[in-house]
């Protein structure tokens, strides 16, 4: 991640770890902890801890559930439900100022990972009397207005009581909480019981707001809403905002099955969301494999990475400096040679999961027909190499402008490992290319590759 250029990781305190049976701190996993943020720090990352909820031992199961106030909704809606969460933060903050943690690489505490109420529990779910909530004040549940205006005053005291007990333990710290897309004005996760406003959480403390110092927003490409339109949900109003950051945002398969054009959609929305005055960007995820249905930070050997990292797009809210499409996809290929398993397409498939083996040593060439004459602002290549070694690499292309002979565009000469990304943009884009030709002149594999794609401007 350092090496990137990123500076901040958002992590989970595990709830069911981090405490006993008893419900004390676990002194097994602290030390973990202690030892990422450790590492965070000598390596430049700061650390944002996220929660789900409270352990249930020794904390959440110490709040009331009551006919008036029940599951989920209690924790927001009374008072032993912020006392408990005050405790916990405590707890862990002060177990680590024990252990001489390095607290100045805690970018932030967050309250919750996305926080919400629950539109099927009491007392959202009741349609009548009176309820006193954990702020003191007493809302009638025949009035929906009243109902909103319980959870918009409960969410910024619940927030407000608990930032001000960890300053108590950590009085430099930021405090932030999390939020998914509330369900309107534009129709999302219709049917989802959970239920929120952010408007107030976002809002500046001096018109009613709460005290958050930022708050993280995830809105996610691909699931039918426009980002101006999650906007809207979110009711962010730039003129009376705290700052906020998209704390978490991805691409899942079922809206993006090739990865070049996920790649390329994160960046764009990325891109476009400097405009709402989002201030920072943390991706879902870094390599959480045990997620396949979404690409991670380093799928197919980092194409997203690639799109995303401050190394190679140092300002996030310019335009990529090499827009356009992976020209080379599913193109007809030709090569010097193959195994039957390994056909040359595969080099052009979209995954790097597939490979090409030309089932011998170097050298040998696989070469790409774009079909048409065009315009080439970048060409990427990943590795497919075992054992790794000193590789020699020529890229070539051909093209109307050309005269029908190959001309060398880039070579690469060095060690080279298994799944490593080597890319090429010439200062000026390149027009009239009809071919793209990868040669290994030598290489201590058989010459195979990965994936080669050929980005147009």
């Amino acid at each position: 991640m350092q090496q990137n250029g990123y500076n901040v990781v958002r992590v989970w305190i595990n709830q069911l770890c981090v405490v006993d049976s008893k419900g004390d701190l676990s002194s097994p996993y602290l030390p973990n902890v202690l030892d990422f943020l450790q590492r965070a720090k000598a390596n430049g990352i700061y650390v944002m801890f996220t929660i789900d909820a409270p352990p249930a031992q020794g904390y959440e199961n110490n709040v009331p559930i009551t006919a008036t106030i029940g599951p989920a909704n209690n924790i927001f809606l009374t008072q032993e439900g912020s006392s408990v969460e005050i405790q916990y933060w405590q707890n862990v903050i002060t177990w680590l100022i024990d252990h001489q943690a390095p607290l100045d690489h805690v970018f932030a505490y967050e309250l919750r990972n996305e926080a919400y109420f629950l539109s099927t529990s009491a007392p959202l779910n009741l349609t009548s009397g009176i309820v006193t909530t954990g702020n003191g004040q007493s809302y009638n549940m025949a009035n929906s207005t009243d109902k909103q205006r319980m959870m918009d005053e409960n969410l910024v005291y619940w927030i407000d009581r608990i930032r001000s007990g960890i300053l108590l333990k950590d009085p430099t710290a930021l405090v932030t909480i999390g939020f998914f897309a509330p369900q309107g004005p534009n129709p999302t996760r219709i049917g989802d019981p959970r239920v929120i406003r952010t408007y107030w959480a976002i809002a500046d403390p001096k018109i009613g707001g709460s005290s958050a110092d930022f708050i993280d927003l995830h809105p996610y490409p691909g699931f039918g809403l426009t980002l101006k339109q999650y906007v809207q949900n979110f009711e962010i109003d730039n003129s009376t905002q705290k700052p906020i950051l998209m704390g978490e945002y991805g691409a899942f398969m079922s809206a993006y099955s090739y990865l070049p054009v996920a790649a390329q959609e994160l960046q764009d929305w990325q891109v476009e969301s400097c405009q709402y005055h989002f201030g920072g960007w943390l991706l879902w995820t870094w390599d959480s494999y045990e997620q396949p249905n979404i690409w991670n930070e380093v799928s197919g050997n980092q194409v997203i990475n690639l799109a995303l990292s401050p190394q190679y797009r140092p300002d996030p809210c310019a335009a990529r400096p090499s827009p356009g499409e992976d020209i080379a996809f599913d193109k007809p290929v030709n090569a010097s040679g193959y195994l039957p398993s390994n056909p040359p397409f595969m080099a052009v498939d979209g995954s790097s999961s597939t490979v090409w083996n030309s089932g011998a040593f170097a050298p040998q060439w696989i070469e790409i027909d774009l079909q048409n004459s065009s315009q080439v602002g970048n060409v990427t290549l990943v590795t497919s190499q075992s054992p790794n070694g000193n590789t020699d690499i020529r890229v070539w292309v051909k093209g109307t402008g050309t005269g029908g002979v190959f001309q060398l565009l880039c070579e690469f000469v060095g060690f080279t490992s298994d799944g490593q990304v080597l890319q090429y943009s010439p200062q000026t884009p390149l027009t009239g290319i009809q071919y793209v030709k990868v040669e290994i002149v030598s290489s201590p594999s058989w010459v195979s590759w990965r994936e080669i794609m050929v980005f147009s401007t």
